[in-house]
Order: structure tokens, then sequence, then C-alpha cells
């Protein structure tokens, strides 16, 4: 496989919408952890993207710290 071959897939690299979409946030919220937490932005083909790992570590670590979002269960 080529460099040019590989997708954002491949190189688990998200969008804001993806990333906020795998850790049940808004957007807004992935903007905020970029900007407080320090969570890398990669920039490819003018797009800005986000590491997959740090997202999930960043979450991860709100939650262990009681920070995170608790969802409400839903009703089936």
């Amino acid at each position: 496989m080529r460099p040019s071959d590989l997708t954002t897939d491949d190189l688990g690299l998200l969008t804001v919408a993806e990333a906020a979409r795998a850790v049940g946030v808004s957007p807004a919220t992935i903007r905020k952890w970029v900007a407080r937490h320090g969570l890398r932005l990669v920039h490819v083909e003018g797009r800005r993207l986000l590491v997959e790992r740090d997202v999930l570590d960043c979450e991860a670590a709100r939650r262990r710290d009681g920070r995170g979002r608790r969802r409400a269960a839903t009703a089936p």
C-alpha cells in the first residue's frame, strides 16, 4: 500500500463530528477539549482531524475523574 492510498480511517483520524459521535458528546465539547486539554489536531488536505486514540483517552480520563457526561438510560 502506498502512502497516498491510506485513508483517514486507516490512520485512526476523525473529524470533529466523528469524534463527538464516538464518545457521545457534542462537537462543541470536542472543540473545548482541543482548546483546554490539548487534543492534537492533524491538518490533512485542509481538514482538521483528531487522533482517535487521543479522543478516547481524553474521554476515559474525564470519566475516571468524574467529569464525564453520564448518559441517561433510554426506555426500550
